[in-house]
């Protein structure tokens, strides 16, 4: 996916803007935190499964560089697993499904 590409339809929320509210020591590890940070709400949820891609793609990156997801503290009791995931270069399930609740 280029950074360009629209994620979400209905928010208008690109590639870019999604991997950026992902980023830093209070980036968003679940789908609902990307649309709070972004100022948005979700809508018909068809965009869940791409920003749930972007989550766990920069959550595979963290680990990789050697760090856990949220911090470089050495404290997260997933610290154990982060040799394996880093090998098999998967991220850890970091979001759950999107539920969308009528208004």
């Amino acid at each position: 996916m280029g950074d360009g590409m629209i994620l979400c339809s209905c928010n208008v929320l690109s590639e870019a803007q999604v991997r950026a509210a992902t980023h830093g020591p209070n980036g968003a590890g679940r789908v609902a935190e990307v649309f709070e940070k972004l100022g948005a709400r979700p809508n018909c949820g068809r965009c869940a499964a791409s920003i749930r891609g972007v989550i766990r793609g920069a959550g595979a990156e963290a680990l990789r560089a050697g760090r856990t997801r949220f911090c470089d503290g050495g404290c997260c009791p997933s610290e154990a697993a982060r040799p394996a995931v880093v090998a098999n270069e998967e991220a850890p399930d970091v979001g759950a499904p999107l539920r969308v609740a009528a208004e």
